[in-house]
């Protein structure tokens, strides 16, 4: 769980930069795609880290622990739950960017309360590999809801040719302060 938190340390505050950059882009109604892929980029990547990391995690755990798959398999689970927060926090800059952030509240509260109802659930016996699948798919939900509305309302694309230019581009345009919002973000 600690090692999926962490994982926040990667955005380095560009989902900062990104809001402000998606704010000014829908603020304007600009025509100019590249705000937009850039930001589609950034979340692709986001998730992206947080399913390396769980392959990296679940080949940790069966290495360490080759006698229990099952037990490296609900590990894996918990480390994606957590881990996927790193794309969240994005989406919820990208929300706000675009005055979407009441409904992406919405969206996490319906997600808290249903991790919450699935842990009360295993007071009653519910087995913790369906627990962990049950908030994994919790997060599908409110993931795929949160994408098709930032679609609809053009602050995220689904082009997936091109990524890696425009996480380049981006890279480029906001190097300096990508370093300096990383030290503090580290700090």
């Amino acid at each position: 769980g600690a090692l999926g938190f962490t994982l926040l340390l990667c955005d380095l505050g560009a989902s900062k930069i990104l809001f402000v950059r998606l704010r000014q882009h829908h603020l304007d109604k600009s025509q100019d795609d590249s705000v937009v892929s850039q930001t589609s980029a950034i979340l692709v990547l986001y998730i992206a880290l947080a399913f390396l990391g769980a392959l990296i995690c679940f080949a940790a755990m069966v290495w360490s622990r080759p006698e229990s798959l099952l037990q490296s398999f609900q590990f894996t689970l918990f480390f994606v739950f957590t881990a996927l927060n790193l794309a969240w926090f994005s989406l919820r800059n990208i929300t706000i960017a675009v005055d979407e952030y009441v409904y992406f509240e919405t969206l996490e509260v319906i997600r808290r309360f249903g991790v919450f109802f699935a842990t009360a659930a295993m007071l009653l016996s519910l087995p913790l590999t369906s627990y962990l699948i049950l908030i994994n798919v919790a997060w599908v939900v409110v993931f795929a809801l949160c994408v098709l509305r930032l679609k609809a309302r053009g602050a995220l694309n689904s082009r997936l040719r091109g990524q890696a230019r425009y996480l380049a581009e981006f890279w480029r345009q906001n190097g300096r302060m990508l370093f300096r919002s990383s030290i503090f973000s580290v700090s």
